[in-house]
């Protein structure tokens, strides 16, 4: 078929709908022999048609840059975001250890007023004194290595009198105390009761949970709480 042969030739330079109408205005001009004029015609049709065609084609290019260039943007931007965040995580950590040490210095210097109901002569010391102090003890060969880590990484250890008898408090420092805190604690007391000493654990904080307040109860660790003792029966 003539407009089919003239549609092939056209579409290898327009679009297959493009050439389609090209190819059936060129078979009308050809059937109703087409007069110098209508030829004129038809060329300027076919011109104004290929340059919309190209203006087509650059138009989808700027689309198509303009993508890329969006796309890059929302990649730059999600890295700013990450970035940004990862800042934020690691403010936030860096805070939260500042807080943690300043939260232990407090009730380091006032340890001795929270809990001076109970122990007397309350005296905060440092975990390798406690150590130190035992070295020469028998007892602490049977204490193991995990053992005496246990005691290098408590928060806090203070020693006491109760009852004219000598006892060590040994404590986790939080600002919300849970069960590890509470577990912890009572750990690293029952360390130094290996070794024949009265320890008791605390844990200090300003927040705790009803479920690990239950557990300290059931461990026999004291909780204090912005300076009060919630628990003060070992």
């Amino acid at each position: 078929m003539l407009a089919e042969s003239i549609r092939d030739e056209l579409v290898k330079v327009f679009t297959v709908p493009q050439s389609e109408v090209l190819a059936q205005c060129v078979v009308r001009a050809h059937d109703a022999l087409a007069t110098r004029s209508d030829v004129h015609d038809l060329r300027v049709a076919m011109t104004a048609l290929a340059e919309q065609q190209k203006l087509t084609s650059a138009e989808v290019h700027d689309l198509a840059e303009q993508q890329k260039l969006t796309s890059a943007e929302l990649r730059d931007l999600s890295h700013t975001v990450a970035d940004l965040a990862d800042t934020v995580r690691t403010l936030h950590i860096r805070t939260d250890k500042t807080a943690g040490w300043a939260l232990e210095w407090v009730v380091g210097n006032r340890l001795p007023a929270y809990v001076g109901r109970q122990i007397k002569r309350c005296r905060v010391v440092g975990p390798m004194d406690v150590i130190e102090s035992l070295e020469n003890r028998p007892a602490i060969r049977g204490l193991s290595d995990e053992d005496l880590d246990q005691l290098r990484r408590a928060d806090l250890i203070a020693t006491g009198v109760i009852d004219d008898e000598k006892i060590y408090l040994v404590g986790e420092v939080s600002f919300t105390a849970d069960n590890d805190d509470v577990l912890r604690a009572a750990r690293r007391a029952a360390v130094l009761r290996k070794v024949g000493e009265r320890a008791q654990p605390f844990v200090a904080c300003d927040a705790i949970a009803p479920i690990s307040a239950e557990l300290a109860q059931r461990e026999g660790v004291w909780i204090i709480v912005e300076g009060r003792i919630l628990t003060p029966a070992a």
